[in-house]
């Protein structure tokens, strides 16, 4: 079977580079694997190639710089008129959706959408996050049509899409409310091994691609709140594209002592810091995140998992996986000092998670169950 996989970015090193990025490339990895014909078509010029993927075809699609809106991704539809894929898939919420929904639907083909939030469904989303920003008025009016747009293209992107596959049983009921579709729920892949490298040290870790949704200062703050344990440090990791943004997390950080801002960090650099870390702290909105990357890395890395909102398919509060607070800041430090001050409990909840982690997360049933998604029959 011909695979086409449509993403925008794929530079590691990039600061727009995230979990549903890493995502992307591992299935298309996956597909490889079970001897697949894989593309992989993206718009980042000269990035550097994903570990493993020797067999993976990248195909750059050169971006239209100047009509966004309009005419971004005829260049992905040319090479999909080349490649001719059988199935055709796409991650997250972009304009790509409505590319691959009506490219798909024009040739018989498959389109596979699948979801990276919880807020990946919603019907406007793009112009609902524009009208709760703090952006001047006279902004908001300037842009609202370019979002309303975007909201309408990736809409009908979504009805047309042949199939759906949801990371998380929320998910799956948001399209199945919203748009009266039937998403399966597969879990995210993992690439991450169980490794015991060194001793742990105390350390608490926050790992995202930074963003406000994110509430980096959030652990900022609960840094500040437990700086009397002078033997714990607290390591902020991640980099953004919004600069002014990164400055003020930089004054906020530079006036916490027991914290270490680190920015922008290779996939090895922050696997390191995962082997070392013994709580890691998670402080997005539920809008904010799907099921972490950074869930998965922890789990498997024996790292406390410690979340102030996001509880994906219950895990944290049902499987014990973790400790979830609730969205309640204060809830979320007692949760903190209690693995730091308690190696007992630390160890308990490592264990069980990570035995969580290892029947849960099994890489070729994942695939298995995503192959059978793309068999192409009732298009």
């Amino acid at each position: 079977m011909k695979i086409a996989f449509l993403n925008h970015t794929l530079a590691l090193a990039d600061p727009s580079f995230t979990g549903s990025d890493l995502q992307i490339l591992l299935l298309a990895r996956g597909m490889q694997s079970l001897e697949h014909e894989v593309f992989l078509l993206h718009e980042t010029e000269n990035s550097p190639r994903f570990p493993e993927t020797p067999a993976v075809n990248f195909v750059y699609c050169q971006p239209v710089k100047h009509l966004k809106f309009f005419a971004s991704t005829a260049s992905y539809t040319r090479q999909l008129q080349q490649i001719n894929p059988d199935v055709v898939i796409t991650r997250g919420r972009t304009l790509l959706v409505q590319t691959a929904s009506k490219w798909a639907r024009r040739h018989g083909k498959v389109h596979v959408w699948t979801t990276n939030g919880e807020d990946s469904s919603m019907r406007w989303k793009r112009g609902g996050r524009l009208f709760r920003s703090g952006k001047p008025f006279y902004y908001k009016m300037l842009v609202f049509l370019p979002f309303l747009l975007e909201d309408l293209k990736i809409h009908r992107g979504i009805r047309a899409a042949h199939r759906v596959i949801n990371q998380t049983e929320t998910q799956r009921l948001q399209l199945q409310r919203i748009w009266n579709k039937k998403g399966v729920v597969i879990p995210s892949l993992t690439h991450f091994e169980t490794k015991l490298e060194g001793e742990k040290e105390n350390v608490v870790l926050w790992v995202a691609h930074i963003r406000k949704g994110k509430q980096p200062e959030r652990f900022i703050h609960l840094a500040r709140k437990l700086k009397h344990l002078r033997d714990w440090k607290f390591v902020l990791v991640g980099g953004t594209s919004d600069e002014a943004y990164a400055c003020q997390l930089r004054q906020l950080a530079g006036e916490c002592t027991n914290l270490e801002f680190t920015g922008q960090l290779s996939m090895e650099e922050t696997s390191a810091w995962f082997q070392r870390a013994r709580v890691f702290v998670n402080t997005s909105t539920v809008a904010a995140d799907g099921l972490p990357n950074s869930f998965l890395q922890a789990w498997f890395s024996r790292v406390a998992v410690v979340s102030l909102n996001i509880d994906p398919n219950g895990w944290l509060s049902e499987k014990q996986a973790g400790c979830w607070a609730e969205g309640n800041d204060d809830l979320l430090g007692e949760q903190c000092l209690k693995l730091m001050a308690e190696p007992d409990q630390w160890e308990q909840l490592v264990t069980r998670a990570g035995q969580f982690a290892r029947t849960t997360f099994d890489n070729t049933r994942q695939l298995e169950k995503f192959q059978q998604q793309l068999i192409p029959h009732e298009v």
